[in-house]
């Protein structure tokens, strides 16, 4: 039994090892060294400071600021029965399968009108820069009353443009915390 037992692990693992192999490919030493700089990072972390403080300040004039443009990509995918639910209303057909406009300058204007306490906490901020284009990923969680309304990860795409580090596209996940875990 134990001859079968480990003879069958050794094909397992033979299996397994040549799968890596064949998919394995000899990446270039050249890969992974990106151009950046520590003033480029310090001024990339102080969009994401910014950004935060916009939120928490409520200061639609400032969040408006550290984007490209009015009008950059800024969505969140939906879950399927929330999308097929949304697409039943009128003028609505079309959600997720055309580029959404309105949709920063909508959260702008609820963030900077809202009576609500607003802070959004990021954690695990990563950025990947190679000369004037940047990565930014982190998880989030944004608290509305003090209470965490939604949670999730975010990206952002950043350029610098004439000096300035800019937003380019925002995409993020929402998950919902459980009524009990609030209490």
């Amino acid at each position: 039994m134990k001859k079968i037992t480990l003879f069958m692990f050794s094909i397992i693992y033979l299996v397994m090892w040549s799968a890596n192999i064949l998919h394995a490919q000899e990446q270039p030493e050249y890969l992974g060294i990106y151009k950046r700089n520590p003033e480029d990072m310090a001024a990339v972390n102080k969009v994401i400071t910014d950004f935060q403080t916009a939120i928490k300040t409520k200061d639609g004039a400032l969040l408006s600021s550290l984007v490209m443009y009015d009008d950059i990509f800024f969505i969140s995918p939906l879950p399927q029965d929330r999308l097929e639910e949304i697409r039943k209303r009128p003028g609505l057909e079309k959600v997720m399968l055309e580029h959404p406009t309105g949709r920063l300058s909508g959260f702008i204007k609820s963030i900077s009108e809202t009576e609500d306490a607003l802070d959004e906490k990021f954690y695990n901020v990563n950025i990947k820069m190679d000369g004037n284009a940047a990565l930014v990923t982190f998880d989030y969680e944004f608290i509305r009353n003090e209470k965490v309304q939604n949670y999730g990860f975010e990206t952002w795409n950043m350029v610098k443009v004439d000096g300035l580090w800019k937003i380019a596209t925002v995409f993020w996940t929402v998950n919902r915390l459980a009524e009990t875990v609030q209490e």
